[in-house]
């Protein structure tokens, strides 16, 4: 086998991050007694991964992240008279659940026996090591590397170099970087020079000159990359 260790993202790679943002907010609007439907979780989804883009290129802090997005969400609905905690609340709820991508139990199980599994994710900490608690995926995985411990945030290459000094495997040609973000994940191993491979099953078409070395659909496709 070409390689020893696998570097996964964690949302849309391994975790149901949708299913458990939609369970969060939903149950944190209930909380604050608010009004709650589908347009206004799109709208809070727009402002979320707007932020979260600008994150990434290292335009704004992860702090300013969660000060801010709950804030514009509700001048934008013109609700009044709610505090930051309704973020605490949310990141509670996000926290405690830890639903999976159908399969990546399973996908887990079967590669920790012969690779070492890592998660590279942006996240904030509290929040994935909770949900990582409730996945049932803990007992597969090596160490889960979130930006907010590193001091750097995917793409980074000072954060790739942090999680390699962490990492038993020193030779590049070893690891491979699984993740479904071009902008984060992809453009992040390329920079660590390290493979990379691009986890898109909705098929989307790269329109970006980030080219990552494999495309998997589904988890069957990438066992066949991976082995």
């Amino acid at each position: 086998m070409r390689y020893t260790t696998l570097f996964f993202d964690a949302d849309d790679t391994l975790l149901d991050f949708k299913t458990c943002e939609y369970s969060a907010l939903k149950r944190a609007f209930e909380k604050h007694s608010l009004p709650f439907d589908e347009k206004i979780k799109k709208k809070y989804v727009e402002i979320n991964q707007s932020l979260w883009a600008a994150f990434e290129r290292g335009e704004i802090t992860k702090a300013e992240i969660l000060s801010t997005r709950f804030r514009r969400l509700f001048e934008e609905l013109s609700i009044t008279g709610v505090g930051k905690a309704f973020e605490e609340d949310y990141q509670n709820f996000l926290s405690s659940n830890g639903c999976t991508i159908q399969g990546a139990e399973e996908l887990c199980r079967e590669l920790s026996k012969d690779f070492g599994i890592y998660i590279l994710t942006n996240g904030v900490s509290f929040t994935q090591h909770g949900r990582f608690q409730d996945s049932g995926l803990l007992p597969f995985i090596k160490e889960i590397f979130v930006s907010e411990d590193l001091g750097f945030q995917k793409p980074a290459k000072e954060y790739f170099d942090a999680v390699m000094e962490r990492v038993p495997e020193k030779d590049k040609n070893r690891i491979l970087m699984i993740g479904d973000s071009l902008h984060s994940d992809i453009l992040g191993g390329l920079r660590a020079g390290i493979a990379t491979c691009w986890y898109n099953p909705e098929r989307k078409e790269n329109l970006e000159e980030i080219k990552p070395d494999y495309v998997a659909a589904d988890y069957t496709e990438l066992r066949s990359i991976i082995y």
